[in-house]
């Protein structure tokens, strides 16, 4: 699981780690400037991906404009805006122009 520093409690850590949840925590400012790039590029990979994938699926999908007036049917295009990019990303369906 990537995190970001902020979001990581030590309650949290320990219910993860409990469940044998893998931790790891994107590297803050000043940890960047003392690691070596060695160290701090899987990180920064993973994170990429997970910044791309967010905005692919609010911007380019539409998820931030989103206009649902319930609970319900926000949960209903959240779940058809993540199918969509999932059969994007699988090359099964033509990308939007």
């Amino acid at each position: 699981m990537l995190l970001d520093r902020g979001f990581l409690g030590r309650e949290f850590a320990a219910e993860q780690e409990e469940r044998g949840t893998q931790v790891v925590i994107a590297h803050g400012k000043a940890d960047r400037k003392r690691l070596s790039k060695t160290r701090r590029r899987p990180v920064a990979a993973l994170r990429n991906r997970v910044e791309t994938v967010f905005a692919e699926v609010t911007e380019h999908l539409g998820l931030a404009r989103h206009k649902a007036k319930t609970f319900w049917s926000l949960l209903t295009r959240t779940a058809a805006t993540l199918a969509a990019h999932t059969l994007l990303r699988l090359n099964l369906l033509e990308q939007p122009t």
